[in-house]
C-alpha cells in the first residue's frame, strides 16, 4: 500500500494514485493533526487550505476514542466522510482515506 509521500510523488509526476491511502499517527503527532495531514496528503492540498475537520467529525470525541481505548483494551476504529472520501482511525495509529467518492 502506498503511503502519503508515494502518493504526493503519484499526484505529482501523474501516475495512477491508489484509491486508499494509509497513514499512520504516534505519540509524538496527535491522531486529528495526523487525520488532517493524511486527508491533505492524499487530496493533494495543504492542510491550512481545506475546510477545518470539526465540520466533519467532533475532534475532541475522536481523540478520546482512538487514543483512550476501550475497557476490554479491543481496537477502536472511528469512520466519517470528509468531503467526498470515507477517513477511517484506528487506536493503532493507522488511518486511511478513501480516495473513491461516499455515495
Amino acid at each position: 500500500m502506498m503511503d502519503e509521500k508515494d502518493a504526493e510523488t503519484a499526484q505529482k509526476t501523474g501516475a495512477e494514485v491508489p484509491k486508499l491511502i494509509e497513514y499512520e499517527w504516534t505519540e509524538s503527532v496527535s491522531p486529528v493533526t495526523a487525520v488532517a495531514e493524511a486527508i491533505a496528503a492524499a487530496t493533494n492540498r495543504e492542510p491550512t487550505r481545506m475546510p477545518p475537520l470539526f465540520e466533519y467529525v467532533d475532534v475532541d470525541a475522536l481523540e478520546t476514542l482512538v487514543t483512550t481505548g476501550t475497557e476490554a483494551d479491543e481496537p477502536v476504529r472511528v469512520t466519517f466522510s470528509y468531503e467526498t472520501h470515507r477517513v477511517s482511525v484506528e487506536s493503532d495509529g493507522r488511518i486511511t482515506v478513501g480516495l473513491d467518492a461516499v455515495e
